[in-house]
């Protein structure tokens, strides 16, 4: 077994680097929620990606294409199949209009784009996070696709348009919410509730320090809704000592 506290303090090689690594979720059909199913990490010598324990203990949950064995740690010199077909194709006419949604430029990496847009590709519900990442200036950065924009009402929406990267944002405990009392808000100072932080993110904030939230990017109305605003997390978001906790336990 090895766990995301030794991702944090250095693992056992570069297999395991939490700057180099993404949480892989899926949304349940049904109950519409986020689970966490297991983590990919971009090496030197490729690929890995290894599912949490609890979901190699649970037969019910449905396994992902391409990695049947819950069990084994995929290991591959190139990006797998089921994530490599979320990078945009150079092929694509439209290639470089969906960078710029992404904030990105022509030579954007495949790591750099699935931390972008998340791996999302419609029809299906498998999503990517990346995980935080090391600050210069101190603690961590994390960015996040902030989710349901869609059921946002109008006004709210088109308090996107109107942000700045950089503009201050607020994360607010929403403890009403009927699906999940540890819900989390994404806001403006004005007080426009803009989505939610991601539901896999929420057990990490759970046991975070001080954290301060601003706009990543933002895209006007017209754009995917899931795309419609990524936002960054500065502060104490990641410490080895918050993934002793066995949720966050991984096979091999």
């Amino acid at each position: 077994m090895t766990t995301l506290a030794t991702l944090v303090r250095g693992g056992t090689g570069p297999v395991l680097d939490v700057a180099r690594s993404f949480l892989v979720t899926r949304q349940d059909r049904e109950s519409r929620r986020y689970v966490r199913l297991g983590v990919l990490s971009e090496h030197g010598d490729g690929w890995t990606f290894r599912y949490f324990s609890e979901v190699e203990r649970d037969p019910a949950v449905p396994r992902l294409p391409g990695f049947p064995d819950a069990a084994v740690v995929a290991e591959s010199p190139f990006l797998f199949p089921l994530f490599a077909q979320r990078v945009i194709s150079r092929r694509r006419p439209d290639r470089a209009r969906i960078l710029e949604t992404l904030g990105l430029g022509e030579t954007a990496t495949a790591f750099e784009i699935l931390a972008r847009n998340g791996g999302r590709r419609q029809g299906d519900t498998i999503e990517l996070i990346q995980m935080p990442t090391p600050h210069p200036g101190g603690g961590e950065v994390l960015e996040f696709l902030v989710h349901g924009v869609r059921h946002r009402s109008d006004q709210e929406q088109r308090a996107i348009d109107g942000l700045s990267i950089g503009d201050e944002l607020l994360i607010v405990p929403e403890p009403s919410n009927p699906v999940d009392p540890g819900a989390r808000l994404v806001t403006t100072r004005e007080g426009a509730d803009l989505g939610w932080v991601p539901g896999p993110l929420l057990p990490l904030l759970e046991r975070a320090g001080a954290v301060s939230a601003d706009v990543a990017h933002a895209n006007r109305i017209g754009t995917n809704p899931h795309l419609r605003l990524r936002v960054r997390l500065r502060g104490e978001l990641i410490r080895a000592a918050h993934f002793d906790d066995p949720r966050w336990d991984l096979v091999g």
